[in-house]
């Protein structure tokens, strides 16, 4: 489930401005919403403006004209038939002073109002005929009515009832097409609410829309998201590290969700190191010795620090080389710097500081990594006393948590590898000749049985030579043990220079010396020992006033036998063949077809040895 967010070049869009922005869009929904019912209710008020004072004007004109027509009907026809005097003089006064110049109001009104082209035809058409009636009738009963139609006279109120009618219907003509107009405007009016409302619902939808989108894509990248997280919290606190946040977006929940990420590795990391260090320390405990301890230590760091190759470097037990106490890969820039290296040529030894190279030029350049692209060293420190060096190399060199764990982990193990160490010194000396240099006895007899049995598996020879010097004695008694001594460690010096790196040599006795040949027949073995016997014929002492000799008996396995007593035992006795053959002299043990049986040897140890 890990991501990495490197190379992301999406826009950043915060949580702050995806809130804006929906509030933003909301508020435009709303402005929208507002406007679109603000100018509908505008439109739809001026409509009604213009139906009231268009169409209801039109139309109270009409039915104005059409109650003065009938007022002015029923007057003039109550006139023409009333004979009462005083009841006509009123009705000429009413007919003549209001009715009639009401009926010319009201036809110039609606001449003005309906005599546009833009009028139905029908409708032009009854003005026309109003204003010719109207015309007619004045002219017909107007003033003339009052002086020459007598009273009750029937003719008289039909024919102004005629004309009248006629007037009347036209006027009802004009009235019915007004109303048939203004009902055609209100439908209009409705009809144009309607899509404002309509406008309204599909804009407030739309509005609720884009908000219920954008408030689910707000659940769906914040919520879900914060879910996730505080599963995956949940999951961290309960010691899980297995999973990693998939990070969605480029907002701060998108950094909350690197930087959970960043402490979990790191947190990981620590667990991963933890266990690692109790394995380390625990596997450390078992090993029984430097080489092993040293080894354990490589695969430890190699494994800590990927791709890294790790060289652990000790000095002597002289302190005057540094030496790699693990492989090291000839091709490896560091292998010609550990050339009989010595200890100050590393700085973290000769600082006792951890030091640090990643490729740029320094003022001081260790020889032993100097070639490198980029290494770590950490000094083994001890009590203040630097022992040796750990030495990391990489291409890309160790990161700063990397050389921290290097550095923890040397620090964990350089008191063991001290210890290590000083057991192994004290093993060296328990089985060290103090006065020589050479193995003691007990280190001999272990020597030679290992030797032996290496021997009788690889059935190759393995060659005895018993070394004792001559009259050594005497040389105690007239020039003193001091002089004594120093014969001994001359012997000690011969005896090293005079075999190869691969035999061995060691002090079985108080003047008796032990050299052990692999590899070697019984001839090999008498010319080693001649030139052995030869060479502690030329030792020369300050103090001791006459020359050394020694004595050497040769045997050799499997020729004399492949049991270590029998074939120590017959160099032995070949040792004791040449003292009584004069001394100064080397003997071969004789060869015998039969097994023999001897005793186990026994051997004068000096109680001053260790």
């Amino acid at each position: 489930m890990g991501y990495a967010r490197n190379g992301n070049t999406a826009p950043r869009l915060t949580i702050g401005r995806r809130l804006g922005l929906l509030v933003g869009l909301l508020v435009l929904a709303t402005m929208a919403v507002a406007v679109i019912g603000a100018v509908g209710v505008s439109r739809v008020d001026q409509k009604i403006h213009t139906f009231y004072t268009g169409t209801f004007e039109r139309a109270a004109i009409t039915v104005e004209l059409r109650g003065a027509l009938k007022d002015t009907k029923a007057a003039s026809l109550e006139y023409a038939l009333v004979e009462e005097p005083a009841r006509r003089r009123a009705l000429e006064t009413a007919i003549s002073g209001s009715l009639v110049p009401s009926v010319d109001t009201s036809l110039d009104k609606t001449e003005d109002q309906l005599s546009h082209a833009s009028e139905p035809v029908e409708t032009r058409r009854a003005l026309v005929r109003l204003r010719k009636n109207w015309q007619a009738y004045l002219e017909r009963f107007g003033p003339a009515l009052f002086a020459a139609s007598p009273a009750g006279e029937q003719g008289a109120a039909e024919a102004i009832r005629a004309v009248l009618d006629r007037l009347i219907a036209d006027a009802e003509i004009l009235a019915e097409g007004e109303a048939d107009h203004a009902t055609a405007a209100i439908e209009d009016t409705a009809a144009y609410a309607d899509t404002i409302r309509l406008g309204l619902i599909i804009t407030a939808a739309l509005a609720a829309l884009i908000a219920g989108g954008i408030a689910f894509l707000l659940t769906r990248r914040l919520v879900l998201r914060t879910r996730d997280y505080s599963r995956f919290a949940s999951a961290v606190a309960a010691g899980s590290f297995g999973e990693r946040l998939h990070l969605r977006g480029n907002d701060e929940l998108t950094d909350l969700g690197e930087l959970l990420n960043r402490m979990v590795d790191h947190r990981d990391a620590e667990q991963t190191q933890s266990l690692q260090r109790s394995e380390f320390t625990e596997a450390m405990q078992l090993t029984g010795s430097e080489s092993d301890a040293h080894n354990l230590l490589k695969r430890h760091l190699e494994r800590s620090i990927p791709g890294s190759v790790v060289t652990v470097l000790s000095r002597n037990n002289s302190a005057d080389r540094l030496e790699p106490t693990t492989a090291v890969d000839p091709a490896d820039s560091i292998a010609e710097g550990l050339r009989e290296a010595a200890p100050e040529d590393c700085l973290a030894v000769r600082s006792g500081q951890a030091q640090r190279r990643d490729g740029k030029e320094t003022l001081l350049t260790c020889k032993i990594c100097g070639q490198t692209e980029a290494s770590a060293c950490q000094p083994l420190l001890v009590g203040g006393e630097v022992i040796g060096s750990v030495l990391a190399s990489r291409d890309i060199g160790l990161s700063e948590s990397e050389s921290e764990t290097m550095r923890g982990s040397v620090t964990q193990a350089a008191p063991l590898l001290a210890n290590l160490r000083n057991l192994a010194l004290a093993e060296l000396r328990a089985g060290t000749d103090s006065l020589t240099g050479l193995p003691n006895q007990r280190a001999s007899h272990e020597t030679l049985q290992r030797m032996m049995a290496q021997s009788d598996r690889t059935r190759q020879p393995l060659s005895v030579l018993m070394l004792d010097l001559d009259h050594f004695k005497q040389v105690n008694d007239v020039f003193g043990h001091a002089a004594g001594d120093n014969v001994l460690a001359a012997v000690g010096v011969t005896l090293r220079s005079s075999v190869r790196d691969a035999d061995f040599c060691g002090r079985f006795g108080g003047e008796e010396f032990i050299a052990l040949l692999p590899n070697t027949d019984l001839a090999g073995a008498g010319v080693v020992a001649e030139k052995i016997r030869a060479g502690v014929e030329l030792i020369q002492v300050p103090a001791v006033e006459r020359g050394i000799t020694v004595s050497i008996g040769v045997a050799t396995a499997p020729e004399h036998g492949v049991d270590v007593e029998v074939v120590a035992r017959l160099a032995d006795r070949a040792l004791y063949a040449a003292k009584e053959a004069g001394r100064n002299r080397v003997e071969l043990a004789a060869v015998s077809d039969a097994p023999l049986e001897f005793d186990p040897p026994t051997v004068d140890v000096d109680p001053a040895l260790p």
